[in-house]
């Protein structure tokens, strides 16, 4: 049976109150067999059943006083300095934590005690508010020398997707329209060195290889492909790894298909032994002989070395998908579904001349064709027509109905993100593409996972399909207390 995990934050006769990430607070009935009190962890299976549990949330610790309750938990405050007066306006005497959303702090508790955008531990007190919120910061809890650098959870990135600094990141120009000459995977040329290093992910296990010669010992005719948006694609010949016996250079290609590595490069234009055979050639036939090797692209020159798996940056897994060859056969081959998150921006997707088409068949013609998102870890990302309209449709529809039902939140909610949740997979023809990228990405939304407001984490569209979430009682969002 699904349930939701809450904890107790009012209690009365005939009701208590219970905050949830997904529901926030929500309202139900006293159990007397269950007799729960302030600050106790509920396992909530429907709107009139629960029972006693524990939350196992690091650095989130729950405890009750003279019926005030408390939670001492990780939070990151804005860094003023860093953010456009804007923003630092809206997000002034707040604090952020994934497991509240934001917390009021009117008394400056964080700012006082800490530096902005470091993540740090206070004590907040159950305070509902008409502005949405239901927290405000109490106290800073001070840490002993050298404890919070030791910490590995304040490291943790999900600590650090605050509202702020998602409207920062997805208001700048990517880094490919910034500096396209200093990047591999726009200057297909470039020559990179040994210090020159990436992070990225193997997004083929079993490609090609252009460099292939049967005459040279160790070389393979197929190679695994790196793909990092900074450097873009690297060959990676495994199989001369075999003397490793870590998983990260194990012998099967298809293991490493999916996985997340570290690596540097050698490339034949700029290695030490290579550039001194070159400058012999140069002595002796002159400088025109080299020519074609230098220009040769970095995919054809370059190779992966020193790789190093890590740990999964994003949620990502193999897959088998059916696709047909040219002659129209259909085949299995593998892929990754990899899980992403992006801000909406409706004039990403629609023109605004095209919004007031009333039939969505008519008005799906005419959505953008170059529609898509940036992915600091993947790179530009697709988002077809089918997609685009079911993002802008939920959000429309949910908009008309809370309209209707609230115009006060409806009012409130214009200027609050909204972020979607979805799996991206890898283009079959992501070799050819890359060759114009960023023109085009490798990557295309492939489905929607979620639809929800940054602020406080409310549902705009849940995919019923998604399997990486356990679903949670659907009648829950009709008891939810409204202030």
């Amino acid at each position: 049976m699904s349930t939701v995990i809450g904890f107790v934050c009012e209690v009365s006769e005939q009701k208590v109150r219970v905050f949830t990430k997904s529901y926030k607070l929500i309202e139900m009935p006293y159990l007397p067999e269950m007799a729960p009190s302030y600050g106790d962890c509920l396992k909530i299976t429907s709107k009139e059943s629960y029972e006693i549990g524990t939350m196992n949330v690091p650095y989130f610790k729950i405890s009750s006083e003279n019926d005030d309750v408390f939670v001492q938990l990780l939070v990151i405050g804005p860094d003023r300095l860093s953010l456009p007066k804007k923003v630092a306006d809206k997000y002034e005497q707040v604090v952020w934590s994934p497991h509240l959303e934001l917390i009021r702090d009117p008394n400056h508790v964080y700012s006082i005690n800490f530096k902005g955008g470091d993540v740090r531990e206070v004590v907040v007190k159950y305070a509902p508010s008409s502005d949405g919120s239901f927290f405000e910061v109490f106290r800073a809890v001070q840490w002993l020398d050298g404890e919070q650098e030791n910490s590995e959870e304040t490291k943790k990135s999900y600590l650090r997707m605050a509202p702020w600094l998602m409207e920062t990141l997805t208001d700048r120009a990517p880094i490919y329209n910034l500096c396209p000459e200093d990047m591999a995977s726009t200057n297909l040329k470039k020559h990179l060195h040994k210090d020159d290093c990436a992070t990225g992910i193997c997004i083929h296990h079993e490609f090609p290889n252009p460099g292939f010669r049967e005459d040279i010992k160790g070389s393979s005719p197929t190679v695994a492909v790196l793909w990092s948006p900074m450097t873009g694609l690297s060959r990676w010949n495994i199989n001369n790894r075999e003397t490793h016996t870590e998983f990260a250079f194990s012998g099967d290609p298809l293991l490493q298909l999916g996985e997340w590595f570290t690596y540097s490069f050698n490339d034949q234009r700029t290695s030490g032994s290579k550039r001194a055979k070159l400058a012999l050639k140069r002595e002796e036939f002159g400088e025109d002989v080299c020519a074609p090797r230098n220009e040769r692209p970095t995919f054809f020159a370059a190779t992966a070395s020193d790789v190093t798996r890590l740990d999964p940056v994003k949620p990502t897994r193999r897959i088998v998908c059916e696709t047909l060859t040219k002659d129209g056969e259909k085949i299995l081959e593998h892929n990754i579904e990899i899980e992403c998150s992006f801000q909406f921006k409706h004039s990403s997707l629609e023109n605004e001349s095209n919004r007031s088409v009333k039939n969505w068949d008519a008005r799906e013609r005419c959505l953008r064709r170059d529609a898509h998102f940036d992915d600091f870890y993947l790179g530009k990302i697709r988002i077809y027509p089918e997609e685009a309209r079911l993002i802008i449709e939920k959000i429309e529809n949910f908009r008309e109905v809370l309209k209707e039902s609230s115009s006060e939140e409806y009012k409130l909610r214009q200027e609050d993100m909204i972020i979607i949740r979805g799996a991206v997979l890898r283009s079959d023809k992501f070799s050819t593409i890359a060759q114009s990228y960023p023109t085009r990405g490798l990557f295309y939304l492939e489905k929607v996972f979620r639809i929800a407001y940054h602020r406080d984490g409310k549902v705009i569209y849940q995919n019923p399909e998604e399997k990486y979430v356990t679903e949670v009682p659907k009648d829950l969002s009709t008891i939810q207390v409204k202030f």
